[in-house]
């Protein structure tokens, strides 16, 4: 048992690490108009396309496979990146239900928002 705490907390800590180190782009609306570069529209569609898809993939992954496994001890990482970090990005796009839509589902499904403290 003392060594399935020890992994676990490990594992969560893992966890607390790459969601506090992820990149969250953040695009500047104006730049995409007010500029015709074409390094400038690659770096927008990297950030609005492939790293929201990736952020996408990652916290459901996280919410269909962690979460169940580690409970209520991936509590406060999630709760921070959600606060923090994910609701800026969404906030910031110009189409958030694409984002937001596709991780509500899973977080609803684990109705781990449901549960009190």
């Amino acid at each position: 048992n003392i060594l399935m705490d020890k992994l676990t907390s490990q594992v969560v800590d893992r966890v607390r690490r790459a969601l506090q180190d992820m990149a969250i782009p953040i695009v500047n609306k104006e730049s995409s108009t007010r500029d015709n570069d074409a390094v400038l529209t690659e770096a927008i569609n990297y950030a609005t396309k492939t790293q929201v898809s990736r952020i996408q993939t990652i916290l459901s992954n996280i919410f269909t496979y962690w979460l169940p496994l580690l409970g209520d001890r991936l509590a406060d990482p999630l709760l921070d990146f959600l606060a923090c970090q994910f609701l800026y990005l969404v906030s910031s796009l110009e189409s958030p239900a694409t984002l937001f839509g596709a991780v509500w589902p899973t977080v609803k499904g684990t109705q781990w928002l449901d549960r009190p403290a």
